[in-house]
């Protein structure tokens, strides 16, 4: 290699055009192979560990993970495009207790009703809780993934609403995927900043009510508004909203309804899926 002896820098090759000179001048040069510098590039993808702060889960020891990092499991139509395939989907892990970690999708991933006609439902009878435990769980996550996935007692008592909605207590339920409760959402999401939640490309084209400035979007919450028509939600700019939405709505062009899901998985740390052993 060859320097300059001034500046101390070097000659470097170019693929087509010549080279880079000392004096960073582009243009032939005469000098032999072994005397000039080669600096590699590459596109990489930023949404990618490390660059983006989330790792894949299946691919780490979970034992590592942490409250507040993003990990990778399990995948989900999201940029709207079904011919490309399913895209990975990233979750917050929002606490850590005993060997299992409790998480809850980073963004909006599909836009469902919490019911499937206007009538008065619970988390337990509700068509959305079906969907996530059905459906979403089957197509999301790969067999191996499921086995990492815990039953998880759910609590829908009273105690898990807001204070000033006088609500009695519904049926504790076991379930793979769930809600967060509003109790829940207030307690691990204590600033309002932090529950703000963008959807995907997919959610947001099946109908969601967007906030105009950031394109965030209302999420959905396991329990009941002051109406027994009601659940409630987490608005577009992170506020918890005891009164909540209507479990169906037939607004014209959104069978799907106007808010998204974020669903919440507990998994076990020491599943092998994780451990490779």
């Amino acid at each position: 290699m060859v320097l300059d002896q001034a500046r101390g820098s070097c000659v470097w090759r170019l693929r087509v055009g010549g080279d880079v000179k000392t004096s960073g001048d582009i243009g032939g040069t005469r000098l032999q192979p072994d005397a000039i510098t080669l600096r590699p590039c590459m596109w990489v993808n930023l949404n990618a560990w490390p660059f983006s702060g989330k790792r894949d889960a299946v691919n780490e020891n979970a034992a590592d993970f942490t409250p507040g990092e993003y990990v990778i499991f399990g995948r989900y139509e999201q940029d709207g495009d079904p011919e490309n395939g399913l895209e990975p989907v990233d979750w917050l892990v929002l606490n850590i207790q005993d060997d299992s970690a409790v998480m809850i999708s980073r963004y909006g991933l599909d836009c469902v009703q919490f019911h499937d006609s206007y009538a008065p439902a619970t988390w337990e009878d509700s068509n959305l809780r079906t969907w996530l435990n059905g459906s979403f769980y089957s197509e999301c996550f790969s067999e191996d993934e499921r086995a990492a996935i815990l039953d998880t007692e759910v609590d829908n008592s009273a105690a898990q609403n807001d204070m000033n909605v006088l609500r009695g207590d519904e049926n504790s339920t076991t379930d793979k995927v769930y809600l967060l409760s509003y109790k829940e959402a207030d307690t691990l999401f204590p600033y309002s900043y932090k529950r703000i939640c963008i959807p995907t490309a997919y959610a947001a084209s099946k109908g969601l009510t967007l906030e105009p400035d950031s394109g965030s979007c209302s999420w959905w919450l396991r329990t009941p508004g002051p109406g027994i028509y009601n659940r409630e939600i987490v608005r577009e700019k992170g506020d918890l909203n005891a009164f909540g939405k209507s479990v169906y709505t037939n607004f014209s062009g959104k069978p799907d309804g106007e808010i998204a899901v974020r669903p919440v998985i507990r998994v076990d740390m020491t599943a092998k899926i994780f451990t490779g052993e």
